[in-house]
């Protein structure tokens, strides 16, 4: 698999807190030279379905080969697996609860594919 060129951080953590902060940090940290952008921070808070919608069109804007981090999760740390949705041009990688529902549905040949831990 081929290196993502962008990161792009999709969340609903809002701006005043610090995790979109920590995300940031551990992604310097790992070492891997690769631009992290916030391209979202204040996504609807605890709904993923409503962000869907954002999300969708917002990644059309972005450069192909970027992989976006998204959390917008009301049940952040429930049993639910991650996931990783694959297009033609983007990864995503976050909860299964419909977050991606939109960008599956505008990509005809997503793959889904659950990330067992």
């Amino acid at each position: 698999m081929q290196l993502p060129e962008l990161i792009a951080l999709f969340t609903d953590f809002g701006e005043a807190g610090p995790y979109s902060g920590q995300m940031e940090a551990v992604l310097l940290s790992s070492g891997v030279q690769i631009p992290v952008i916030r391209l979202l921070s204040d996504a609807p808070m605890c709904n993923p379905r409503a962000s869907a919608y954002l999300l969708a069109p917002l990644a059309q804007q972005l450069p192909g080969n970027t992989l976006f981090l998204a959390i917008v999760d009301p049940g952040v740390g429930g049993s639910r697996l991650p996931l990783l949705v694959k297009t033609d041009h983007h990864w995503f990688v976050g909860p299964d609860n419909g977050l991606f529902s939109q960008i599956v549905k505008r990509a005809p040949g997503a793959s889904v594919q659950a990330i067992d831990l």
